[in-house]
């Protein structure tokens, strides 16, 4: 098994990214990116917004990214290429992100993930994230954080 490298998004990778994007469980999850250029150039617009495409033997395998919240905490988002589903992928693209400098000077990381999305909720669990408490108004979500101190 090779190591999975991040690197961040190019025009190349939007187009994989769109080409994944066609994927309805994933349009349904992450719909929210689309139009993937508008999305990508909203964050090259944020100094505290990064976004990465994750890499194994050259292949994309997956998209990772971060966003600042504060100089303690940042959220994050994460995405498998569809075709790879299941294959541990995700945990790999995770551990990966949890070294980059962007998050090693930070206290944590969290992720919001829908209650019914159980593959990415048992994959940020085996990661280390743990359930932590949620604002009143959100519904249908559950909120893992990641302690890095």
């Amino acid at each position: 098994m090779s190591d999975i490298i991040l690197r961040q998004v190019d025009d190349q990778a939007i187009a994989t990214l769109e080409q994944w994007f066609q994927d309805i469980k994933l349009r349904c999850r992450l719909g929210g990116m689309l139009p993937l250029r508008d999305w990508f150039g909203y964050i090259q617009a944020e100094p505290d917004h990064f976004a990465w495409i994750a890499y194994e033997d050259g292949q994309p395998v997956g998209y990772v990214d971060l966003e600042r919240e504060d100089k303690t905490t940042a959220s994050t988002i994460l995405l498998v290429n569809p075709a790879l589903r299941g294959h541990d992928y995700g945990k790999r693209i995770l551990h990966a992100l949890l070294t980059q400098p962007e998050v090693t000077t930070l206290e944590q990381v969290e992720a919001i993930i829908e209650t019914d999305n159980q593959a990415s909720l048992h994959c940020f669990r085996d990661v280390g994230f743990v359930d932590a408490p949620l604002e009143p108004h959100q519904d249908h979500v559950v909120r893992l954080v990641y302690k890095l101190r």
